[in-house]
């Protein structure tokens, strides 16, 4: 269980010193046993020093490790004898996480990459098993050269170069054209990794470990065993599939070191169009003096030092300028920004920063001031006297860098120092100030500080910089439009607690809902009736808060308390409520909450139209039973140049403990600058364009659509669909494998690659909930509506051949193409039309002589077909005439282009073999035994294609009706000397 507080990812804060990276955090989660502690901090350690040795020798003595802390959780009290408190360090930002296993990829380390190549990945897993367990630990590979390939991963964006069980776009085994000598040519069934030659070995059946080299069709238990003692070299993105011993380094374009072969199926070739891991790795500002011997630095073994997670010290900054009382002002019968700051700002106070954690409050208009010291909060007293310290007026001119300089000064020589900056205006010029203290002068001492800043931006004028100042250290923005009832404000403040240690799971809080109605006003004298619904999972339900409030003034008092009623349709009566006059809030408390579907209401005054709020958060009663969390990012960080950044992907994680949430209904409300357009965007898990994997519960989309430059709000939302699941293992595979591993006799398949094996895992359903992940913000800046649509079409990525035959008499062929459509612009919208090309020679597929090649087959799709939007699955089938070679592979591949001209990457390139297939008629056999039993298999073969190809043509029709597609299209497909036709 985790609290649900997330924002837009952010940088992380490694910087290369002298060729060493220094602030590395390697965090352990609260959730790991800390019976383990001391096994798990020795392991990872030994590692980290062997690795920084191989990774400085491996980049031609250019990078190592330098400063790496090991960050413990706040409660560990047996393994803390030699940490310090922690600076600024905390689990959620940490670069290597030491957590329970992800029920996807078992005690296999990994690293989350949801970006485009080049892009660093989020952090990498590992698993306390992994760690701890002797043997488990090499299962994937010498652990200093697994966590070697993790970090590139993670660092440089590179990706792997292995294949992974039954998936088609990277396959565990591919066939290779390999020169037997000067003239011949031979074509090999090799494994998919990277070797600076032809690794030799056997395919062994890994259930029944015989041979399976001449099995048809292959079985999929069937596995490449290379043989021990070959003189070759391996990349280090081979492990596990090669011998240790192997495993030299990178994979090199240049003919020295491990060549890279570009046309292997593989995540790298897919991702980074061809090149390999090293040149992606080069073009990294990590090396641009690679090649330089004076850039060269003396080896070094890293400080790895141990610190524990230390409580935050908040210093609230805030905004007490006339702008926060004349300009923005809401309707009558609203609040201004500094009745809103208020009331969110006792909220947080009285009831979410954690016990534990210190506040001082400071206050700035033309000149700043300290209105309460530090003060640790310990209780109901030490909560209410920061509530009563707050101002209660606003006054003067915007100086910001008066502030900082205040909060600075508060938080000099504390651990974990944050600050929550609250502004709705531009600071005033240096004339107007008559003191020297901007933001500009404190830019450079506040980053050369451990300070995180959390700047809360009111409406359209806050100052441009606030942004800037957040990402120095690694801090988070937020965007509060005056259109916005509160929800903005508190989920801002709310984000602002990701950088307190998480508490243990048992007093962890989980976010249910929060909503906002509005109430249409009456003439009646009759008080309306307003309500709703919300959802108690399984689980759920220990000291269930329900929290009600309206910005009319008013409007919701201590006059009429709401009603709770059980999903068994009673009126809860065991409750504690509290009306918070400050804030005009009802807090209603159940201590332990029935599971199940529960209904509120309260009777208000009849007055005009107002909106009123409600949010329920929960403490999990058992913690063998997870609930739904979500957590969510943007690749891109805090600003979008909207002139460069032309694949912004926002994605939000669904899981339910360790379990993914798949088929779930997963958005992202985007709010624009006028805070009155808002967009919602649909995220999806379809392994396709901006998402990576299908099914791992992880949904992205491409970012595309502005309006204007300015600060655009996201919140992304979670629900159930109706046939929303988990996936689990069909058994717990933890012991067999423990004992497999033991016996040294388990080799792992590698996991992850275009898809989740779903036959491996068996469904449950999830229960109805509805999730909401805090606003964050963007910044665009650099766009322009007059500019030209320069975005093309995403890559299609999952091109296949579903059959590809030929009459031999004839040499009618048919050849049947499935893929996912992509969008004009990425995965968005239908693209204009296809260029689809086959030959036998593979390399006239490649992008740079795709449009030019004339032994390619050019296939030009007519508009009917391109109806189909991105996302849906696209099922073609070309018949022609053309003579092809029986069992020789054939390759395809396709781009699509937008109406603009723009033209999509080229495909992932399909290959199958021609088959033999008489598509017209069956010749008449003599009639003696031997023809009598061939021509009966033939004739069964043509029953069961035409069977299939009769049931592919119905649910192919049915399909299209529901599609709304009426097409029979015919198109001319010229070659050198032949005409082909596509059908749908």
């Amino acid at each position: 269980m985790v609290v649900v507080v997330v924002g837009v990812v952010k940088a992380s804060q490694v910087i290369l010193t002298n060729s060493g990276y220094m602030g590395i955090v390697v965090g352990i989660s609260s959730e790991v046993d800390e019976s383990d502690c001391q096994p798990v901090i020795d392991s990872v350690t030994e590692i980290i020093k062997k690795a920084s040795e191989i990774l400085y020798q491996n980049t031609h003595k250019q990078v190592f490790f330098g400063d790496v802390k090991i960050l413990i959780p706040k409660f560990w009290t047996n393994c803390n004898e030699n940490a310090v408190g922690a600076e600024s360090e905390s689990y959620e930002e940490s670069d290597i996480k030491i957590a329970k296993e992800n029920v996807l990829y078992g005690d296999q380390p990994y690293t989350l990459q949801p970006g485009e190549c080049g892009e660093p990945g989020l952090y990498i897993h590992l698993t306390p098993t992994y760690l701890t367990h002797p043997n488990i630990i090499n299962l994937w590979g010498p652990p200093e050269k697994v966590l070697m390939a993790e970090w590139s991963k993670l660092r440089w964006g590179v990706f792997d170069e292995v294949g992974y069980p039954d998936d088609y776009l990277f396959p565990l085994e591919y066939t290779e054209d390999v020169e037997t000598n000067t003239t011949n040519t031979e074509k090999l069934f090799l494994p998919t990794v990277c070797t600076s030659g032809v690794p030799q070995g056997n395919f062994i059946n890994k259930r029944t470990g015989e041979s399976c080299v001449d099995v048809i069709p292959r079985d999929h238990n069937c596995r490449f065993k290379m043989s021990k003692g070959q003189d070759l070299n391996a990349s280090i993105f081979s492990s596990p599939k090669v011998d240790k011993d192997m495993i030299v380094g990178f994979c090199s374009d240049k003919s020295t070191g491990i060549f890279h072969n570009s046309e292997a199926p593989t995540k790298q070739n897919t991702f980074c169009h061809g090149n390999s891991t090293w040149s992606i790795i080069l073009r990294h500002p990590d090396f641009l003096n690679f090649g330089d011997l004076k850039a060269q630095k003396e080896y070094a073994e890293p400080n790895v030092t141990l610190v524990q997670e230390a409580d935050a010290n908040f210093v609230l900054l805030l905004d007490y300028s006339e702008s926060m009382i004349t300009d923005g002002i809401l309707p009558s019968n609203e609040v201004t920004r500094l009745s809103r700051m208020r009331r969110a700002v006792i909220y947080w106070l009285i009831h979410e920063v954690a016990e534990g954690s210190s506040v001082a409050i400071v206050s700035f208009s033309g000149t700043s001031k300290l209105v309460k010291n530090m003060t640790k909060i310990e209780g109901k007293s030490s909560r209410e006297a920061l509530v009563k310290a707050l101002p209660l007026t606003a006054r003067g001119i915007t100086c910001i860098g008066c502030g900082l300089y205040e909060a600075i000064k508060v938080l000099q020589n504390l651990k974990n120092q944050v600050i929550i900056l609250l502004s709705d205006g531009k600071e005033s010029s240096i004339e107007e100030l008559r003191i020297n203290r901007t933001i500009s002068r404190y830019k450079n001492k506040f980053e050369k500080t451990n300070i995180r800043l959390v700047s809360i931006a009111f409406g359209r004028e806050a100052d441009p910089r606030l942004e800037e100042l957040a990402k120095l250290n690694g801090g988070c923005s937020f965007t509060v439009n005056d259109e916005d009832k509160g929800h903005m404000l508190g989920d801002a403040l709310r984000g602002a607690l990701v950088y307190q240690p998480p508490l243990n799971p048992s007093d962890m809080v989980i976010q249910i809902t929060s909503k906002e109605l509005k109430v249409s006003g009456s003439s009646d004298q009759e008080k309306i009736t307003v309500g709703s619904t919300f959802t108690v999972d399984k689980g759920m339900g220990k000291n269930l808060v329900f929290r009600l409030d309206s910005f009319c003034e008013n409007y919701i008092t201590n006059d009429t308390q709401p009603q709770l009623i059980r999903p068994s349709n009673k009126v809860e009566e065991n409750v504690t409520e509290t009306f918070y006059p400050d804030t005009l809030m009802w807090h209603i408390t159940v201590p332990k909450a029935e599971e199940g579907q529960w209904r509120w209401y309260i009777k208000l005054p009849p007055k005009k139209d107002c909106n009123v709020r409600y949010g329920v958060a929960s403490q999990p009663h058992d913690l063998s039973t997870s609930s739904v969390t979500i957590k969510g990012w943007v690749n891109v960080g805090n600003v979008v140049d909207a002139a460069k950044d032309k694949k912004v992907i926002i994605c939000a994680k669904v899981i339910q403990g360790i379990y993914p949430v798949l088929n779930a209904s997963v958005s992202t409300l985007i709010t624009h600058p006028d805070g009155i357009k808002k967009e919602e965007l649909q995220l999806l898990d379809n392994g396709q364009a901006a998402d990576r994997i299908a099914g791992d519960g992880i949904y992205c989309r491409y970012l595309l659509k502005y309006s204007e430059n300015g600060r655009y709000s996201i919140k992304a939302l979670a629900s159930s669909s109706g046939d929303t699941y988990i996936i689990k293992p069909k058994q717990d595979k933890t012991k067999r494998r423990r004992k497999s591993a033991d016996a040294m006799n388990y080799v792992p398949d590698y996991c992850c690659g275009s898809k989740i094996p779903v036959d491996l895992f068996k469904q449950e359903t999830v229960k109805p909930f509805s999730r909401e992940l805090p606003t964050g913000s963007l910044k665009v800046i650099n766009f322009s509506n007059e500019s030209k649509d320069a975005t093309s079409p995403c890559r299609v990525t999952d091109l296949k051949v579903e059959f590809l035959y030929q009459d031999p008499d004839t040499d009618e062929f048919l050849l049947s193409l499935s893929w996912t459509a992509p969008g004009d612009d990425l995965d968005f919208g239908k693209v204009s039309s296809y260029a689809l090309c086959m030959t036998d020679d593979r390399q006239y597929l490649k992008e740079y002589i795709f449009d030019k090649s004339e032994r390619n087959i050019f296939l030009n799709v007519s508009d009917s077909l391109v109806t189909i939007s991105a996302g849906e699955p696209v099922l073609t089938n070309i018949t022609g005439v053309k003579k092809m070679k029986f069992y020789q592979y054939y390759y395809v591949a396709l781009r699509s282009r937008d109406e603009e001209g723009n033209a999509s990457p080229v495909s992932n390139i399909a290959k199958q073999r021609l088959q033999v297939f008489y598509m017209k008629s069956v010749p008449l056999i003599e009639t003696n035994k031997d023809l009598i039993i061939c021509g009966s298999i033939v004739a069964f073969i043509v029953l069961i294609i035409a069977a299939g190809t009769l049931v592919w043509c119905i649910l192919k029709k049915i399909k299209e009706q529901e599609n709304s597609l009426q097409s029979d299209i015919v198109s001319s497909v010229y070659s050198r000397s032949c005409k082909v036709e596509l059908h749908t």
